[in-house]
């Protein structure tokens, strides 16, 4: 029952983040003047950098927004847990562990 509830667990996550950034997030202005000012951003520092630097340009953007992928669906799962309240102390244990605990690099959040 536990592999199950984990399954359904990271599936409704999944398709939550999913959603909130589709639905919700996109239909914020003040969120889209932000995504429109850092694309901005993003074409001046390319026009000012020499080509040879492009590539490390784009490795570093494509980390910082990795990074905030993954700190978000963090935050998103130990805000459901909290929200949940577990009472069984093992179940919480168990499902934080597995949720919210430590990850390996190389490992992907669905």
């Amino acid at each position: 029952m536990l592999q199950e509830l984990e399954r359904y667990f990271d599936y409704f996550v999944g398709k939550r983040t999913e959603e909130i950034g589709q639905l919700i997030l996109m239909r914020n202005l003040y969120y889209r003047k932000l995504v429109n000012s850092k694309r901005c951003s993003f074409e001046e520092m390319l026009k000012s950098i020499p080509d040879s630097c492009r590539e490390l340009l784009f490795d570093f953007e494509e980390k910082v927004n990795y990074q905030a992928t993954f700190a978000n669906e963090i935050i998103y799962r130990q805000g459901l847990l909290d929200g949940l309240n577990f009472r069984n102390t093992t179940l919480n244990n168990h499902v934080q562990e597995h949720f919210v605990g430590e990850f390996e690099e190389g490992t992907r959040i669905r």
